[in-house]
């Protein structure tokens, strides 16, 4: 719900708040993905929201499919999340990713899982510093 976001700014975070773009589930009820225009439209809404709320830009998480067919070209000064474990140094529009989730098989000592006793596994883009001061 976009009315209902807490009122906590970037310095009570610690982190970017992160928009999660996937189609799955309940919400392609027809098996269709969204047209390109609603999908944008709610996004844009959704980052704006969050960044005012925030008073940080958020990260966009997605998959290589939907950022080349939807977000790309559109959305160029938030950093991206990609979700692609054979994926390439760079997005198909040539920005470099942000964050990228290149294993959805990692092991955790002592972690029994819920779904599953896997965990994904991200890599940064970046110096360790510039991690640290991300």
């Amino acid at each position: 719900d976009l009315h209902s976001f807490p009122t906590r700014r970037s310095s009570d975070l610690g982190n970017s708040p992160v928009v999660d773009v996937e189609f799955y589930g309940k919400y392609i009820p027809d098996g269709r993905h969204p047209p390109k225009h609603k999908l944008r439209g709610i996004l844009s809404a959704i980052l704006d929201r969050l960044e005012k709320e925030y008073g940080i830009k958020p990260i966009i998480y997605t998959t290589p499919y939907i950022y080349s067919n939807y977000i790309c070209s559109n959305f160029k000064s938030y950093d991206i999340w990609i979700s692609a474990p054979d994926f390439p140094a760079s997005l198909t529009d040539g920005k470099e990713w942000t964050f990228l989730q290149y294993s959805f098989k990692g092991k955790l000592k002592g972690f029994g899982g819920g779904e599953s006793a896997n965990i994904d596994l991200n890599a940064f883009n970046g110096t360790p510093w510039e991690f640290t001061h991300y």
